[in-house]
């Protein structure tokens, strides 16, 4: 960009700023010069508010006008000096530095001398409505549902409190296990308390889905085990494998051998009586299985008392009969 003056031998010399966005008058100073002849390796500095242009004076020619290039710099008011854009490479060239860097102050302009800005982008309108969550209980076939109101278009668990937990019947399920439906991507994915399901502008339902907790054999009333025996028996006479028929036969409760052997056992041990007795109590304190546990020691204890006493008694006779 070429710049004449009009007035070169003046030490303070007003210049019109070439900057784009200001187009202002500015005084410009006198960096640089030569004694003894002022047109000789001159140099200008525009005295702007956070930067200058340094134009390198190099017309020794006093009949005509001077006439100079450009570079763009920064003028550092507190050292008073001026800070160029280019520094010198390895190579000998000008590179920008990275420590001498442009700086990017704002600029003092008037007003009306700014381009006119882009319209600014439309915010985003998060989404917000009533949000339907169904929880289905895979092995009990049974969905339970709630609603939630979402304040924008991610939902996780964290946006339910404690009732909606409980109308969707959350403390019976595994929640390992729970799982949520893409529709996006037509698959279910995990869900834990960390996950965000994305919602899209037209989504009014999430569903759910999730096995029932597994709750330690055995049961904790006496109907919940004879109810079943006999569903277990008829799967055993198929020759279905044992953990097989446990599992169809008890779905809710966790298969463990021994627990379930000792069972087994105990429910052969006792009487017929006895058993209809637990069992038509249901799910009352006089139903529970402890108790029958406890009733099974009992007569454990009985039948080992009665066979020591048998034993004592046929010693006795065949020490008299030796007498």
């Amino acid at each position: 960009m070429d710049v004449f003056l009009e007035k070169h031998t003046d030490p303070v010399i007003a210049c019109v700023c070439p900057h784009i966005l200001c187009r202002k008058l500015h005084p410009q100073t006198l960096a640089s010069a030569d004694d003894h002849d002022l047109y000789q390796d001159a140099l200008y500095v525009i005295k702007a508010r956070h930067f200058a242009f340094v134009p390198p004076f190099f017309s020794s020619d006093p009949l005509q006008c001077p006439k100079f290039d450009t570079v763009v710099g920064y003028y550092d008011r507190d050292v008073d000096q001026f800070r160029s854009v280019l520094a010198s490479d390895a190579h000998g060239g000008n590179a920008v530095g990275p420590s001498r860097g442009p700086r990017r102050p704002p600029i003092d302009c008037s007003l009306g001398t700014h381009r006119p800005r882009r319209p600014e982008p439309r915010p985003h309108v998060p989404r917000h409505g009533i949000l339907e969550i169904n929880l289905t209980v895979i092995d009990e076939k049974v969905t339970n549902t709630t609603t939630v109101v979402v304040p924008g278009d991610i939902f996780h668990l964290a946006l339910l409190d404690r009732e909606q937990f409980q109308q969707l019947a959350f403390s019976t399920i595994d929640p390992q296990s729970l799982l949520y439906y893409d529709f996006a991507r037509l698959n279910w994915y995990p869900l834990t308390h960390q996950t965000a399901i994305h919602l899209a502008p037209t989504t009014r339902r999430v569903l759910l889905r999730a096995p029932s907790r597994l709750k330690p054999f055995p049961p904790r009333f006496v109907c919940d085990f004879s109810d079943r025996y006999d569903d277990y028996c008829a799967l055993i006479a198929s020759e279905t494998a044992r953990a097989v028929a446990f599992k169809k036969a008890f779905p809710e409760y966790r298969y463990d051998p021994t627990a379930f052997e000792a069972a087994l056992e105990l429910w052969g041990e006792t009487s017929h009586d006895v058993q209809v007795g637990f069992k038509d109590a249901g799910r009352t304190d006089t139903g529970l299985w402890a108790d029958l546990v406890k009733d099974g020691n009992r007569r454990k204890l009985a039948a080992a008392a009665q066979r020591r006493r048998s034993g004592l008694k046929h010693q006795i006779v065949i020490e008299i009969d030796d007498d």
